[in-house]
């Protein structure tokens, strides 16, 4: 028997993921939780910068998108790695997102972080392609 396991996010988590600045500051602006993860952990500011939103990224940043931690306490993380060890800085670099890569250093994101096999941003930023 096959289980199904529904993930759970809200409105800013989508428009994050989907790229909609505009609607992104428009629940900011009303007083969403910026830190509210989803049922795995994952916070909007990880996947906007998976998908490479910099605008919605810098926007979490300067409304003080909690950078400090993302786990059972629902708060969001520069830090954090998904399950395959995945940071956030990881995950930019990987796809080349090079404003967003900037963006989480100057937040003193650790460029040593590896991920669950042992590559680190730099070497997978490198075996992508990217400068």
């Amino acid at each position: 028997m096959l289980t199904t396991v529904t993930r759970m996010v809200n409105h800013l988590y989508i428009s994050a993921r989907n790229g909609h600045d505009k609607i992104v500051k428009l629940l900011i602006d009303n007083k969403t939780n910026v830190n509210n993860c989803d049922n795995y952990n994952t916070s909007p500011l990880y996947v906007s910068a998976r998908n490479g939103h910099d605008k919605i990224v810098k926007l979490f940043i300067d409304n003080k998108a909690n950078v400090n931690k993302c786990d059972k306490d629902n708060n969001a993380d520069v830090y954090k790695c998904d399950e395959g060890g995945e940071s956030l800085l990881y995950v930019s670099a990987r796809y080349g997102h090079d404003k967003i890569v900037k963006l989480l250093i100057d937040k003193e994101a650790n460029v040593n972080n590896c991920d669950k096999n042992c590559r680190s941003t730099l070497h997978v930023s490198a075996i992508n392609g990217h400068n």
